[in-house]
Order: C-alpha cells, then sequence, then structure tokens
C-alpha cells in the first residue's frame, strides 16, 4: 500500500478495500463509530469518512488538531 491518508484493508485477504486521502497531507489515529471514521488532519480539518465506502461525509475546521478524536455518547471531542 502506498502513499498518505486512511486505508481500509481487508483483513482476511489484505487487499485494499478503500483510500481516503485528505487535501492536506497528515492525519491522526481516527476513532470509529456507527459507521463512520473520523480523523483529525495536521491543516486543522477534522473529517468524518463512511467507513463501508471511503467517501468524505463532512469535514469542521477546528484548528490545529494534537490528538485523535474520542467519542461519548453523540459527541465527537478534539484536542
Amino acid at each position: 500500500v502506498e502513499g498518505t491518508g486512511l486505508f481500509a484493508i481487508d483483513a482476511r485477504a489484505g487487499s485494499e478495500i478503500w483510500h481516503f486521502s485528505p487535501r492536506k497531507p497528515g492525519l491522526f489515529t481516527p476513532a470509529i463509530a456507527e459507521g463512520i471514521v473520523y480523523a483529525g488532519g495536521s491543516g486543522g480539518t477534522l473529517y468524518a469518512i463512511d467507513a463501508e465506502r471511503g467517501k468524505q461525509r463532512w469535514t469542521q475546521k477546528t484548528g490545529e488538531i494534537w490528538t485523535s478524536p474520542a467519542i461519548t455518547g453523540s459527541e465527537l471531542v478534539v484536542q
């Protein structure tokens, strides 16, 4: 697997299912809840990506993000 971004890999076959590459490189370790992958980017953007298809659902400008997102109930917390 080459490139940067997020990758979904078939756990049995080891093949790539999808690849998401943000506009600016650099993503922190994602959090996953209810079929959505959340990842903060080094460019100050929080990404919500459909876990099944790898398509961006939404973004939110947050300023610089330093850690992985945390999910509690219906809230997503970033630092």
